[in-house]
């Protein structure tokens, strides 16, 4: 999960809880516009205490709604953390094996592979990446361009740093 979906989530719960405030105000004012100023002397104490009792009732309803309302948000906010915590994991992985695969990669002049016939063993995808950056682009649009995670791009630009130095010569 990238910060943009992060912050759709943190969004999504201001928006719920704005409705939520919306629906006080709105319920508050039309509270206001059924029940006119009335002179305290010339209400019955027992038209005060309906009174009093609706309002009563009313805000009890809201508190409900609001209540309501707020265990969905926390169920989203649940659901999305645990996404976010499998997202990171599949991430953790990721990193150790490019750390591994840095770890054990031979460049091609130690490995005794001619460099052409290394260059072709480069996945297409990974050429595409090169190609881009040797566009000028940055990670960040490499990544929205090819349909991969940024941590993604970025280890490839790690991973072939020569190659991308060769290709933004050779364009």
């Amino acid at each position: 999960m990238n910060g943009l979906q992060l912050t759709g989530i943190l969004a999504g719960c201001l928006i719920g809880a704005g409705v939520v405030l919306l629906l006080i105000v709105v319920r508050l004012k039309s509270y206001a516009k059924e029940s006119p100023s009335v002179n305290p002397a010339d209400c019955s104490p027992d038209d005060a205490a309906d009174e009093r009792r609706q309002v009563h009732a009313d805000v009890h309803e809201l508190m409900g709604q609001l209540d309501a309302l707020a265990g969905q948000i926390d169920e989203r906010i649940e659901l999305r953390l645990g996404e976010l915590r499998q997202l990171m994991a599949e991430v953790d992985g990721k990193i150790a094996q490019g750390r591994e695969a840095i770890d054990t990669h031979e460049p091609p002049h130690q490995s005794g592979i001619p460099v052409e016939s290394h260059r072709a063993t480069i996945d297409p995808r990974h050429e595409e990446i090169l190609h881009l950056k040797s566009q000028g682009l940055d990670t960040i649009e490499i990544a929205r361009r090819t349909q991969m995670n940024v941590g993604e791009v970025e280890l490839v630009l790690n991973l072939h740093p020569a190659r991308g130095q060769e290709l933004s010569t050779e364009c």
